[in-house]
């Protein structure tokens, strides 16, 4: 699935190719893909001129001059291409924008079927709605808000950090990696975190997100920016999708666990696992005994 830097890679394009562009026509190939509503009031955008396009999180807005505004949301296989208006469609092209005076199109295509769209027209909340259960953008965050947050929460470092409600835009690619530059074991708790560490972990994702973003994101399967053009930060990674490898940093070998329902990778040197923790059995047993 595109995480921040993807999403944020995607935005930044867009911005630079449809920005200011006014809509012309409105194809629907796949009415499902837009979520909630009557998929067909979407051709009400046709004529409305784009003031800007961001990224919340991982999901990508587009207000429109007025106020209106459509959010997508990418999932595991979407994409937003910006292609010549008259050339062959790709596959799995399910919404197409086309603009005035424009030669190409914006066109959300998604082989899985699992993007989200959702639209919203001026006075109607349902957008803004959606992204209020949003968690802080971790690029927007000083590193005293991300010291509260984790000290101030009692669970798994990485289940924390996957929580969109708690901090907007991770996911288990850079998760991985930035837990893994701060030597931070995945399944400590939040709480029992050192402060320093807390803040080498603040600086290793900063460090992280924007690496990823200047390479263009990381296409591990299916990413491709508005031009079609994969990410190169895979390159990169250290320790994701690695196990079974050396790591870079000890070269003992990467193992794989699960947490919070994700694989991870995790270097069990450079990483310290927490100690084990007393079952309530031994607890009552040590209780009483004393």
């Amino acid at each position: 699935m595109p995480e921040l830097p993807e999403v944020e890679v995607i935005v930044r394009g867009l911005n630079k190719k449809i920005r200011g562009l006014t809509i012309s026509n409105i194809q629907i190939n796949f009415p499902s893909i837009i979520k909630g509503m009557n998929p067909y009031g979407i051709r009400w955008f046709k004529g409305k001129t784009i003031n800007k396009i961001q990224r919340h999180g991982k999901f990508i807005s587009i207000e429109f001059v007025g106020g209106h505004k459509i959010l997508m949301h990418l999932c595991m296989s979407g994409k937003l291409l910006v292609l010549p208006k008259n050339g062959e469609l790709p596959k799995h092209s399910h919404l197409i924008f086309d603009f005035e005076n424009y030669d190409n199109s914006l066109i959300f295509n998604d082989v899985r079927r699992f993007g989200k769209i959702i639209y919203s027209f001026a006075g109607d909340y349902l957008v803004d709605e959606k992204l209020s259960g949003l968690g802080v953008d971790p690029l927007e965050m000083t590193e005293e808000q991300f010291v509260e947050i984790i000290q101030s929460h009692r669970k798994m470092i990485k289940s924390l950090l996957l929580s969109q409600a708690v901090i907007s835009g991770l996911g288990n690619i850079y998760v991985d990696e930035s837990l893994f530059d701060a030597g931070i074991h995945p399944m400590n708790l939040s709480n029992e975190i050192e402060r320093e560490q807390i803040i080498k972990l603040y600086h290793s994702i900063q460090k992280i997100l924007l690496a990823a973003i200047e390479a263009g994101g990381s296409t591990i399967d299916s990413f491709r920016n508005e031009e079609g053009k994969k990410g190169t930060f895979q390159f990169q990674h250290r320790i994701y999708g690695k196990y079974g490898e050396k790591c870079p940093k000890c070269g003992n070998t990467i193992i794989k666990i699960n947490v919070a329902g994700r694989t991870s990778s995790v270097c069990t040197t450079c990483q310290v696992p927490p100690a084990p923790r007393p079952t309530a059995r031994v607890f009552r047993e040590c209780w009483w005994g004393q």
